[in-house]
């Protein structure tokens, strides 16, 4: 199905859907000049994508979804705006939707050739799993079918949940695993006991924030990677902005790695594209620790 009438398509099954949806009445996914944005309430939505890489090969092993927004006046939004215009659940749920089926059209559409291989991270806004009472990850199984994508492609980012909505996180969790969706749980700091209700709830990957977290506790950090790592957990540290940070990312034991200097190198010279695993190697086993920038 040409890429025009896919995104026909999928609007009107979006609308079809969340007929009590605000939003749904005033957002619709758009593809022009090859290039696939959504207008959402007045709100430009672009999305691209950042390079996962595991630090061991190095190797690529999944693509990151993030938004840029803007205005009528071209000035950029946090994300974060975009759930303040979602008044109630049925708003909330289509706009989780949208933008996860946004993103999903984008890894097509930067497929080079048929579809993509690649694993890509969604996000799943806390506010929807406690809008949906059953049968997480349902409704999007069969949006992403109509891209020619399956549950297994896909890990779906989560946070952990207030005590009230505990609950509701579990089912969520049981429903997305029953459906083949891996996971991935995205922390404020590195917290111990977390790690091991992510290992009761079959949670395969553990994420932590270069940016917001302070680097310079590397003892705790080294120590919280080594825990992880015994109880079978994948650590990430995402937005990596420069070398620096990226040199004690892997010092610390993270397993995976994301962020800006990962893309500014994978775009740069040969050797330097070569060692965050964007071109093929020529040793796969040489840890990227040897490859200190």
């Amino acid at each position: 199905m040409p890429l025009t009438y896919l995104v026909d398509h999928l609007n009107q099954r979006l609308q079809a859907l969340h007929p009590d949806a605000i939003l749904a009445g005033n957002s619709r996914i758009e593809y022009r000049d090859q290039i696939v944005t959504a207008n959402i309430n007045g709100l430009s939505v672009t999305p691209v994508q950042s390079l996962v890489f595991k630090v061991k090969n190095p190797a690529l092993i999944a693509k990151d979804s993030r938004l840029l927004i803007r205005n009528k006046a071209g000035n950029t939004l946090p994300q974060q705006l975009l759930y303040l215009q979602a008044w109630n659940s049925a708003d909330i749920i289509f706009l989780d939707r949208l933008l996860r089926t946004l993103h999903s059209l984008h890894h097509v559409n930067q497929a080079a050739d048929g579809l993509p291989q690649d694993q890509l991270i969604l996000d799943v806004h806390s506010r929807h799993l406690t809008s949906v009472p059953s049968g997480h990850g349902l409704v999007f199984e069969g949006l992403l079918k109509s891209l020619g994508l399956s549950p297994e492609q896909i890990i779906l980012r989560l946070t952990p949940p207030t005590t009230a909505d505990q609950d509701s996180f579990g089912q969520a969790i049981e429903n997305f695993r029953a459906r083949g969706y891996r996971l991935l749980l995205e922390l404020e700091r590195p917290d111990s006991e977390w790690l091991l209700h992510a290992v009761h709830l079959e949670i395969g990957y553990i994420a932590l924030n270069g940016t917001r977290e302070q680097q310079s506790d590397f003892i705790n950090l080294v120590r919280w990677n080594d825990q992880a790592r015994r109880l079978g957990l994948q650590t990430l540290l995402t937005d990596v902005a420069d070398s620096q940070t990226l040199n004690a990312a892997i010092s610390q034991g993270y397993e995976l790695v994301e962020g800006p200097v990962l893309m500014a190198l994978s775009k740069g010279d040969p050797v330097a594209a070569r060692r965050v695993g964007q071109l093929p190697l020529q040793a796969h086993d040489t840890p990227l620790s040897n490859w200190m920038l």
